[in-house]
Order: structure tokens, then C-alpha cells, then sequence
């Protein structure tokens, strides 16, 4: 009998040690903290965003802690233009365990946006069809 109770208290704790777990919150602005919520399968690193979405002249920063799958982090700034004056750029940063308590993100994504291209014009080739 007191095989099974201390088969089972060892499952447990090795169980334990398995699931990784990030902070895991949402904010408008430069910081944000929430609770530690265990990851999904795949998920195997935490990761803080830091975004800033630009709408002609009014920029709003939000700020990500998360769970995220570690190649995420192999590409950590983004740049996107919409056009007409809508804006995106994005910083990852990545850590586990103790790192995560000092890690932030150092820099926003660099502004890399070339202006949109002309329109393609052309005629068609007597004979071809659209």
C-alpha cells in the first residue's frame, strides 16, 4: 500500500517539473505585470512585446508578457507599414526561468519602411488576354 501513495507523490513532483510556466499580462504603456500561468505544448520559452502602432500622429504602446515558441525569438524586431500613415513596429525579448525576472526589452525595431512602390502599369501584348 505505501508503494503506490509514494509512486504517486513522485509522479506528481516530477509532473511539476515539466510544465514551464511565463508571466503572463497585457498593457497599454511601458510595463505590465500578471500572474505565472503554466504553457501550452510547444511553448517552450516567455517572451515580453513591446509594440508601438502608429495612426497618422497618434502612437500607442502596448506591452506583452507571454508564453511563446522559441523561434519566435530568433527574429525579435518588426516593422510593418499599412500605408496611410498607419504604422507598426515590434521588439521580443526571450528568457526562461530566473533571466526572466531582469530580462526587458532594450530597444524598439528600427524604422525601416521604403516608400510604397508605383503602381505597375502597363499594356498588354496584342493577343494575350487578362
Amino acid at each position: 500500500m505505501k508503494a503506490p501513495v509514494i509512486l504517486f507523490i513522485l509522479l506528481a513532483f516530477l509532473d511539476q517539473g515539466r510544465s514551464f510556466q511565463c508571466e503572463v499580462c497585457h498593457a497599454i504603456g511601458d510595463s505590465c505585470s500578471g500572474s505565472m500561468e503554466t504553457c501550452h505544448s510547444g511553448e517552450d520559452t516567455c517572451g515580453i512585446i513591446k509594440s508601438e502602432m502608429t495612426l497618422g500622429e497618434v502612437k500607442t504602446l502596448t506591452y506583452t508578457k507571454s508564453c511563446l515558441t522559441s523561434d519566435v525569438c530568433r527574429n525579435p524586431f518588426l516593422s510593418m507599414d499599412f500605408g496611410k500613415g498607419i504604422r507598426q513596429r515590434t521588439s521580443i525579448a526571450c528568457c526562461t526561468g530566473e533571466a526572466c525576472r531582469t530580462t526587458s526589452v532594450q530597444r524598439m525595431s528600427p524604422l525601416s519602411f521604403s516608400p510604397p512602390h508605383p503602381p505597375i502599369t502597363g499594356r498588354l501584348m496584342p493577343g494575350s488576354q487578362l
